[in-house]
């Protein structure tokens, strides 16, 4: 049985109602939604050297996955071999975003371009629509938003949160209230203000490291991704943030990708630096 699909490049393709061989481009923003969905994810691509995303490759069983090469550097005769019914691929700007040609893959099974960069709830529920897994994307939905609902009352008034991801060039990278990376889309779903470098609809924004003691940039928590774990290390003022002297900035791990089912398990990790934490950090700063 099939079904016509309208893509993010405007293309509009017969896809099967029920794909049982689902081959996904980029393993962290469209392979991660088909494995927490248990859709019959049998290829994806890797970090350029062959192993998976390790924050993914932990998160699932991804023994019966078979790598189809590097984002830009994809193996078609892989794919070919895989004999897919489903190619999920990535787009950006209503561009197909790879080094090889959709329609060469369109050859091979039919293939569909989505564009991570939308609201995660559009997205995600995309995808789901797209394999046929609506009702237990629907089900991770309510299960993620009850647990944010029963959260909320607990934070403490007056909290303010930022989630960093690195240093980079000189610069910190701040996570945005648009960002569908889980740590920030928790503090955003949670109603905790972020300072003004977190207030975007790009999807990152960074501070120079001469700027870290602004407003813009403070708050009472940090939360860092285990790839910023240096930036201690690095930034000369880093000592002297108001959350990092109050014992206040945590690293975190890094997602394996942007799920509601992965969504939990972040916030069970993050969940005592909220709970436990001091809001008059940046108030009582002179």
């Amino acid at each position: 049985a099939m079904k016509s699909f309208t893509d993010d490049m405007g293309r509009t393709v017969d896809v099967p109602v029920e794909p049982q061989r689902i081959v996904a481009i980029n393993e962290v923003s469209h392979a991660e939604p088909l494995l927490a969905l248990g859709a019959p994810l049998i290829g994806m691509t890797d970090q350029g050297g062959g192993e998976f995303n390790p924050p993914t490759a932990a998160a699932y069983d991804v023994s019966g996955v078979t790598s189809i090469g590097g984002f830009e550097t994809l193996h078609v005769e892989t794919i070919l071999e895989l004999e897919p019914d489903l190619i999920l691929g990535y787009s950006f700007s209503g561009e197909w975003f790879n080094n090889v040609d959709v329609e060469v893959l369109q050859e091979i099974a039919p293939t569909v371009a989505l564009d991570e960069n939308k609201p995660r709830d559009e997205f995600h529920r995309q995808v789901a629509d797209l394999v046929g897994y609506a009702e237990e994307f629907e089900s991770q939905r309510e299960a993620y938003f009850a647990r944010i609902e029963a959260l909320a009352p607990d934070v403490p008034e007056g909290l303010s949160i930022v989630s960093l991801c690195c240093y980079f060039d000189g610069n910190v990278s701040a996570l945005t209230t648009a960002n569908p990376n889980p740590t920030s889309a928790i503090i955003f779903d949670l109603g905790i203000p972020m300072p003004p470098i977190a207030d975007s609809t790009d999807i990152y924004n960074s501070i120079s490291e001469e700027s870290i003691l602004d407003d813009d940039f403070l708050a009472d928590v940090i939360l860092i991704e285990e790839r910023g774990a240096d930036i201690g290390d690095l930034a000369l003022l880093w000592d002297q943030v108001p959350a990092v002297a109050a014992g206040q900035s945590h690293v975190v791990s890094m997602a394996a990708g942007t799920s509601y089912l992965h969504s939990m398990v972040i916030l069970d990790e993050i969940e005592p630096y909220i709970i436990g934490a001091d809001a008059g950090v940046v108030s009582e700063t002179p």
